[in-house]
């Protein structure tokens, strides 16, 4: 999580988790049935796993990808309040 690529200017996956980590609790919890979070490149991994409540020391043992362009459900179901990847949805157009 801590390898540096050696490109100037570009973090490390160990900050980039923290600073998704460090985001997720300011989520708004009201009474929405829905949250949108835009992604990037290998960022979806780490917001699955801090939705998972993941430890980042962790997380780089994941891989959680998500299509270009296409929308990822997450669920907590409300018995047990597991979370889960429930499924990818296509883009629109294909």
């Amino acid at each position: 999580m801590d390898h540096d690529e050696g490109v100037t200017g570009a973090e490390t996956k160990a900050v980039g988790a923290q600073r998704i980590h460090a985001v997720r609790d300011g989520i708004p919890q009201g009474t929405c049935a829905h949250r949108v979070v835009a992604t990037h490149g290998g960022s979806p991994t780490f917001v699955v796993a801090s939705w998972i409540r993941k430890p980042i020391e962790s997380a780089g043992r994941a891989s959680f990808r998500a299509p270009s362009g296409g929308t990822t459900a997450l669920r907590e179901d409300g018995l047990f309040h597991n979370r889960f990847h429930h499924r990818h949805l296509p883009r629109s157009g294909r």
